[in-house]
């Protein structure tokens, strides 16, 4: 076989690490499906114990109470059921004073010569990097998966 034939490294490198992040995708799938299962079941268990202890030694059913309003004629006043209600509400309280206007922060310091990190782009390579008036800075060496 020529040289010309053989694939570059840095793709057989590439088809690697896609083989070896589907091969994780694939098992943390089975793994969140497993949680689930297990969870559900131990969902329906404690389900099915709330049941069992709130149903368990009832008593007789009590006699109703009185109502708030029942109770306000029971302490001697007199009046229809708005009546009360209107009782409930108390005379409006004074207005509270405005507060104070809080101090200005101090200025952050300026950025590396003024200017930051605008935009990036995936390449087979890594992570490209550019400033936001679109001079490249650099790349970070990763798989670009997205």
């Amino acid at each position: 076989m020529a040289d010309t034939d053989r694939l570059p490294k840095s793709v057989i490198a590439l088809a690697v690490a896609c083989a070896g992040a589907v091969i994780i995708a694939a098992v943390l799938v089975v793994v969140v499906i497993m949680d689930n299962r297990s969870t559900t079941d131990l969902n329906r268990e404690l389900i099915n114990q709330i049941a069992i202890l709130t149903t368990q030694n009832r008593g007789p059913r009590g006699d109703d109470g009185l109502s708030a309003y029942e109770i306000w004629l029971s302490l001697g006043n007199t009046g229809s059921e708005a009546e009360f209600i209107e009782s409930l509400r108390g005379e409006p309280g004074t207005p509270g004073i405005d507060g104070r206007d809080g101090v200005d922060g101090a200025d952050g310091k300026p950025g590396s010569n003024g200017l930051s990190v605008g935009s990036q782009k995936c390449s087979a390579a890594g992570l490209n990097w550019y400033l936001t008036n679109g001079t490249y800075i650099g790349t970070t060496p990763m798989i670009c998966i997205f």
